[in-house]
């Protein structure tokens, strides 16, 4: 999953400048991509962070969770459907 954020130009610029390590941004929504494209807007109720991939594997094993550390697992709780096909 890719995030896309707009931001002002003076943060973009503090970031790139290796000056600002974090960013804070509240989520209105996700869109959720089925396989044949079609998109599905979501309200987002809450974020959470998930500490291990082993439960995850075992409940979803048709899933290609990846290992590296850089990758961050988030729990999505959903709320109402915004927007079918955004």
């Amino acid at each position: 999953m890719k995030l896309r954020a707009k931001v002002k130009n003076k943060y973009l610029k503090q970031i790139l400048e290796g000056k600002k390590k974090e960013e804070y941004r509240q989520i209105e929504s996700i869109i959720l991509v089925d396989e044949q494209g079609n998109e599905y807007e979501f309200e987002v109720k809450r974020i959470s962070l998930v500490a291990g991939l082993d439960w995850l594997r075992k409940k979803y094993p048709d899933v290609d969770w990846k290992d590296e550390y850089r990758y961050s697992t988030i729990k999505i709780e959903l709320g109402e459907l915004i927007n079918k096909d955004v």
